[in-house]
């Protein structure tokens, strides 16, 4: 248990990383004219962080499904 729990920390940090990088590269240039403010873009940026990090702690879980079942 304690290792399925470190699989899926580390895949949600690492899908927090790429969420950032995501949110700094691409979203001034989509969310700039659509909000206003820039707590609007605070937001949306966040929220695609934390989905890329579910998405990546997910992915690194079925993962470790399929290695375990490969024996690896």
């Amino acid at each position: 248990m304690h290792r399925l729990l470190n699989i899926l920390y580390n895949g949600f940090m690492v899908g927090i990383g790429l969420g950032t990088v995501f949110q700094l590269a691409f979203l001034p240039f989509m969310g700039m004219r659509s909000h206003e403010d820039w707590t609007g873009l605070l937001v949306w940026g966040f929220a695609i962080s934390i989905i890329t990090g579910v998405l990546s702690a997910l992915s690194f879980w079925y993962m470790h499904i399929v290695m375990v079942r490969q024996g690896k």
